[in-house]
């Protein structure tokens, strides 16, 4: 798998993202929160973050 590319979260991407963070939130293990956060909550809260 060496064609991997690195891009920036897109709105379209986010009902998988969802899913993980709900699969993460059921294990116990993941996070203290009980809910994943809306698109527009995550959008701005990575926004401007270099993950380089």
């Amino acid at each position: 798998m060496n064609d991997a590319r690195i891009r920036a979260l897109r709105p379209e991407d986010w009902p998988a993202v969802e899913a993980i963070y709900r699969e993460g939130i059921a294990t116990g293990n993941a996070t203290f929160e009980a809910e994943p956060p809306s698109w527009a909550s995550a959008a701005s809260a990575t926004a401007n973050v270099s993950r380089a």
